[in-house]
């Protein structure tokens, strides 16, 4: 079955990701499902979670080498009021 592909559920998975360790921009599109990995960082931040960016080169499966947004999550945003941990 076809999983959820809309930007909460591609935020949600992005989460997760982060809650086990820093993800490259090559390892999110290719393992997570999401195309456009910088817009849902970013819109992550807009909730209040601290995701920093490093950089580093990845090689794709063609050997040319790409400069890539590598994503740590510092501090999750708290939970909204009412919502439960």
């Amino acid at each position: 079955m076809p999983r959820e592909n809309g930007a909460k559920a591609q935020r949600q998975r992005l989460l997760d990701a982060l809650r086990r360790g820093p993800v490259d921009t090559v390892y999110v599109y290719r393992h997570v499902d999401i195309l456009h990995v910088p817009r849902r960082v970013l819109e992550l931040r807009l909730e209040g979670h601290d995701i920093t960016t490093t950089w580093a080169q990845r090689a794709t499966e063609q050997g040319s080498a790409h400069r890539v947004g590598v994503y740590a999550l510092i501090k999750p945003a708290p939970p909204a009021q009412g919502e439960l941990l």
